[in-house]
């Protein structure tokens, strides 16, 4: 009798050891895992932990951003909060479209003349029509009422430029006929509150160093 009892205790024992080995290993893996989900809040300040790295590298000297990238510039360089970049973003959005709606318009892009040539023709025209975009030398965008794009495009083509090209875009953008839009955004940004800035901002539409 004792030695069953030693053999069946022994094979318990064995069941038993076995059992609490295993369970702990589960557990403890599962606390190793858990540690490596990412929190939610890290990933907002990715952008401003890549300028704070490349700022220790000595390269960065300012920020600059063309049309909506202003705004992304804006929040870049400190001057704004990223929740208060994408309000100013949504009234921007929201008052163009209704732009859009009350004064139809579209853009063109015109290759191969210069500034002064170009803004002589658009003096030309009698509907709403300016120079919106000077993308660079010889690559400058027009914007305004449709009218007008089509009667420029043959006056800009007799006097030098190579290409003449209607933009698919929802209105004319960067012109007289979103005036209304201006003036709603113009509301939002005085409510807005700007920071000292960390890095230099420079305005596309002042052409130099703002804030």
């Amino acid at each position: 009798m004792a030695k069953k009892a030693r053999g069946w205790s022994s094979v318990e024992y064995r069941k038993k050891n076995t059992s609490k080995k295993t369970t702990p290993d589960k557990k403890s893996t599962e606390k190793k895992t858990t540690p490596k989900k990412a929190p939610t809040k890290k990933k907002t300040n990715t952008k401003q932990t890549t300028l704070n790295e490349t700022e220790k590298k000595g390269k960065l000297t300012g920020v600059a951003g063309h049309s909506l990238g202003e705004f992304s510039a804006l929040v870049a360089s400190n001057s704004i909060s990223f929740e208060d970049g994408l309000k100013l973003v949504r009234v921007r959005a929201n008052e163009m479209k209704k732009a859009c709606e009350m004064n139809p318009g579209t853009m063109a892009a015109v290759m191969g003349l210069e500034n002064k040539i170009l803004e002589n023709c658009c003096i030309k025209i009698k509907e709403i029509l300016v120079p919106a975009n000077y993308n660079c030398p010889g690559q400058i965008v027009v914007s305004g009422e449709k009218k007008a794009i089509k009667n420029v495009s043959k006056i800009l083509s007799e006097n030098g430029a190579r290409k003449v090209i209607e933009l698919n875009v929802g209105g004319a953008f960067h012109s007289p006929l979103m005036k209304s839009a201006q003036d709603e955004l113009e509301k939002a940004i005085n409510n807005t509150y700007f920071f000292n800035v960390k890095w230099l901002w420079i305005s596309t539409y002042l052409v130099g160093p703002k804030i």
